[in-house]
């Protein structure tokens, strides 16, 4: 019996004249006597996948590249579009994210219009895009159950350590209190630790104020990161080889009695990663706010 492969498939069988199926041409070839049948190229388009995903980042844009079934397709060429034009454009084969985030159906079109298949196309930010403010994107909480999805961090220091002209403690000024005061550490919380922080203290020039007050890019919604959303901000600066411009950073995140000098805010290397409590009179960190949207 002679054995002929097909993708794979083994078959008994022997052609005399060429064989078009819907998705194969095979076509008999007499070699030292034996019939010998092989698959040249495929005619139809049985499916289609995209290779990656479908997201697409607000602003940004896309070439996506799609995998056929069967693989050797005699044509390749295909047409795509989009179903709501105020998510995403093509220009091309080229889709162009609009600036909101949205869904909508990326629509394929192929065989000169035989075969078509709709997929799901969304525009969402992701680690390491570039947010409405113009930093990056350091968070993203899968969700937006807690009224945002996204933490941003800022694309410059609101102070650095380092302008000597003007010295910023974490808030030394803080009024005299008696009871023990304690901030979150967790994602999430910085927003309102800050503002804690701030009513605490009655000076402009401490860390919560100025995190507060902080406006870049028409946005003003900015404090200061908790200890884990600092520890997720330098991580990410860190694995991504964007070094910042501060040796460390402060926190929103505290304890202790205020004004007695006994209070305590964390404090984070940006080159060693290393978190430390340090008294919050001392002038050595930086202030790298960030935003929840």
């Amino acid at each position: 019996m002679i054995i002929n492969k097909v993708n794979g498939l083994e078959y008994g069988i022997s052609l005399d004249t060429p064989l078009i199926t819907n998705s194969y041409m095979v076509v008999s070839d007499e070699d030292e006597g034996q019939n010998n049948q092989k698959v040249l190229e495929t005619s139809i388009i049985f499916d289609v996948i995209p290779s990656g995903v479908l997201i697409i980042p607000p602003g940004e844009s896309l070439t996506p590249e799609f995998q056929f079934s069967p693989a050797n397709i005699i044509d390749s060429s295909y047409e795509i579009d989009i179903l709501d034009k105020s998510v995403a454009t093509i220009r091309g084969n080229r889709i162009i994210a609009n600036q909101s985030i949205g869904e909508t159906e990326l629509i394929f079109v192929a065989n000169q219009g035989l075969f078509r298949k709709v997929f799901n196309l969304s525009t969402a930010y992701r680690v390491g895009s570039i947010g409405p403010a113009g930093g990056y994107v350091i968070f993203d909480a899968g969700d937006y159950s807690k009224g945002w999805r996204y933490i941003e961090a800022s694309p410059k220091d609101a102070y650095n350590w380092q302008d000597h002209d003007v010295e910023v403690s974490w808030g030394d000024t803080a009024r005299y209190d008696e009871s023990t005061k304690v901030t979150s550490t967790s994602i999430g919380s910085g927003g309102e630790n800050t503002t804690q922080i701030a009513n605490y203290i009655n000076s402009k020039k401490n860390a919560a104020q100025i995190a507060l007050d902080y406006e870049v890019n028409g946005y003003d919604d900015w404090f200061l990161p908790s200890k884990d959303e600092l520890n997720v901000m330098i991580t990410f600066f860190n694995n991504n080889s964007q070094k910042l411009e501060g040796y460390s950073y402060w926190s929103s995140s505290f304890e202790g009695r205020l004004g007695f000098g006994e209070s305590e805010a964390w404090l984070q290397n940006s080159y060693s990663l290393e978190q430390e409590l340090e008294k919050i009179y001392q002038t050595i960190g930086s202030i790298r706010p960030i935003r929840y949207f």
